[in-house]
């Protein structure tokens, strides 16, 4: 590990500290501060290919799900999506279908909006996959197509899934945990085991 990466995790603990002594007067900055110390350590764990990568996920996931779940403050739709990938990529079906139930905000992306209905779908939860306006990306395209053949009962190669990282991973999820892993294989693998 270089000196870059130490100081990653010891700034992300003390984010992490910072937010929870703010979460008693100012919880909604609190709030963000812990789940962005957590969201740098799991990053920086799993650039790093750590052991302790998985649980770095996992904190970031059940701790991001309980504080929105017990604040009742809604979650950006961009980043329900995220949790459910990660949540569903280490085999929690059950967290998954807690964070789809968190209120989302509204999001002009269509999609956000479109992956967020689908993961509704696919964990049992009514959800009307909105009409699309504008264009979605050829490479967000090969992730629903694969999403909606799962609701179809179709098997798929996950192919989809692949490809969608693949396009995106050095682009939109640059400096984020997505690029070091492709978290959205496993996540579609064990939807399409329930």
């Amino acid at each position: 590990m270089d000196k870059l990466d130490q100081r990653r995790l010891e700034h992300s603990e003390q984010t992490v500290s910072k937010g929870r002594a703010a979460l008693a007067t100012d919880p909604s900055m609190g709030l963000y501060w812990v789940k962005s110390g957590l969201r740098l350590k799991a990053t920086t764990l799993t650039k790093l290919d750590s052991a302790e990568a998985d649980d770095a996920i996992r904190e970031l996931v059940s701790e991001g799900a309980r504080m929105h779940s017990e604040s009742g403050q809604p979650i950006a739709l961009a980043e329900k999506n995220e949790l459910v990938v990660l949540a569903l990529s280490l085999g929690h079906v059950e967290l998954a279908k807690q964070i789809v139930r968190i209120e989302g905000t509204p999001d002009e992306y269509p999609f956000t909006q479109v992956l967020d209905a689908l993961f509704a779908q696919l964990l049992g939860l009514p959800a009307q996959v909105p009409t699309v306006l504008r264009k979605i990306t050829a490479a967000e395209q090969y992730l629903i197509d694969d999403l909606e053949n799962i609701i179809g009962g179709k098997q798929i190669t996950l192919g989809g899934a692949d490809k969608f990282w693949s396009a995106t991973r050095k682009k939109r999820y640059a400096n984020t945990i997505h690029e070091h892993r492709n978290f959205f294989k496993p996540a579609l693998a064990v939807l399409q085991g329930i």
